[in-house]
């Protein structure tokens, strides 16, 4: 062992106890599960990081989290603390020893490599817990091919025994999460250049949740953007503890005080004013240098703004390369629309305004927008606490439907996390 171990460090210097190393455009993250890695701990903070690159990723670490062996069990820890972690960021394969057999394992996304047949005595594989598997001493011989890795298992009389194939992710660097905050909306973007920008923050009941999933993105302390689309609480409320957790740079909000604005809105910018923050109201034609990668358009509100709040919310269209996103505040009808009918509202993707509710009777402006998915953020409870709550939302997804679009929902999805190279884009849902 302690020869075995000097060749390494002759080989490779010494690391550390976890440590990352970059090969053929794959970031490789090495975890240590025998020093402390609970939630919050050096090792586990070091990870977040880590996840947060927008290379394909590929983490080992020795013991699995399902039973891979007939004489090992599972690691309950990395179960419950790891996993999700992995499955959150989109890690594309985990390596795993300590069980001395070869085991292949698909589940959520990742694939999942058992290889401990190195030159201790060969266990019995668990063949209910593995899609492929065998009890020999080998190695695994790894080459890089297109978009994935190419697996050999060799045994040690040098013969290959199995092959196979991982797919990895393609960068995408341009991120949008639709958080389930209940009733309300929160959207956090993770812009190519690295740059953070929160849209609205749910209400009070969700502000935990919100800081919390900022927490495991927002690493560096601040947020260059912040945007308030329109004075109601179930929009303000999650924004207020995250302005006194963070250093935000910069927040939009319509400046509208009139008719329909919650109370506590002007706590709101008393605390902005107080935080320091830049703060500004954009108005229709603007176009804002968020992101150099980036085409950031405002579409409403004008300069002269209408007499009621909903009507008043920011709606921002984002442009990468091919993929374009509308966000649409809590727009609900009225000359608004007449308004936005005039400007390109088209879109690859729409976040449907006023929690799925906010689509006049007429198809015009679906038919505008003509998205290929349409994002809304509700509950169960809020569509149900009335019948035209009810039919309304059921008549508006299948509007959405009728254009060609595919409808998520966090009340029935979770978070929904929109990822783009702007060339194509995928969805991923946490329910």
């Amino acid at each position: 062992m302690e020869k075995g171990k000097l060749n390494y460090l002759r080989v490779f210097g010494d690391l550390g106890s976890y440590y990352q190393f970059e090969w053929e455009g794959i970031c490789f993250i090495s975890l240590n599960i025998y020093e402390n890695f609970s939630v919050g701990s050096p090792q586990y903070e070091w990870l977040k990081v880590m996840l947060a690159r927008p290379e394909p990723k590929v983490v080992f670490l020795h013991e699995p989290h399902f039973k891979a062996c007939k004489e090992h069990g599972g690691n309950r820890l990395v179960k419950e603390i790891l996993i999700p972690l992995f499955e959150e960021f989109g890690v594309d394969a985990v390596f795993y020893g300590h069980a001395h057999i070869f085991g292949l394992r698909r589940e959520n996304g990742i694939t999942y490599v058992v290889s401990g047949g190195g030159g201790a005595p060969l266990h019995s594989p668990n063949e209910d817990e593995l899609e492929v598997s065998y009890s020999l001493h080998h190695f695994v011989y790894f080459s890089r091919t297109g978009q994935g890795l190419n697996g050999k298992v060799i045994a040690a009389n040098g013969s290959v025994i199995y092959e196979f194939y991982i797919p990895l992710s393609r960068e995408y660097p341009l991120s949008v999460h639709f958080i389930d905050v209940g009733w309300g909306d929160a959207i956090y973007i993770k812009t190519p250049c690295g740059r953070d920008v929160l849209i609205d923050g749910g209400g009070y009941s969700a502000a935990d949740t919100v800081l919390s999933y900022l927490k495991n993105h927002v690493l560096d302390g601040s947020i260059e953007l912040m945007v308030l689309t329109h004075p109601h609480s179930d929009h303000f409320g999650g924004l207020i503890p995250v302005l006194k957790y963070y250093k935000v740079k910069e927040v939009w909000d319509p400046g509208y005080h009139g008719k329909g604005t919650d109370p506590g809105y002007e706590d709101f910018v008393n605390l902005v004013k107080a935080e320091g923050a830049l703060y500004l109201h954009p108005r229709r034609g603007m176009k804002i240098g968020v992101d150099p990668w980036l085409h950031v358009e405002i579409l409403n509100p004008p300069d002269n703004l209408y007499p009621d709040a909903n009507s008043n919310s920011i709606v921002i269209k984002i442009t990468y390369g091919k993929v374009s996103l509308l966000l649409t505040g809590d727009i609900d009808g009225g000359k608004v629309i007449g308004d936005l009918l005039r400007e390109n509202i088209s879109a690859t993707i729409v976040k449907v305004g006023h929690q799925g509710l906010g689509i006049p009777d007429r198809k015009a402006q679906v038919e505008a927008i003509r998205p290929i998915v349409a994002v809304i953020s509700t509950s169960k409870q809020g569509i149900e606490s009335s019948e035209w709550n009810k039919k309304e939302f059921q008549r508006v997804c299948k509007l959405l439907e009728s254009v060609g679009a595919e409808v998520f929902r966090t009340d029935r999805d979770g978070n929904i996390v929109i990822k783009s190279d702007g060339e194509s884009f995928i969805i991923k849902t946490s329910k």
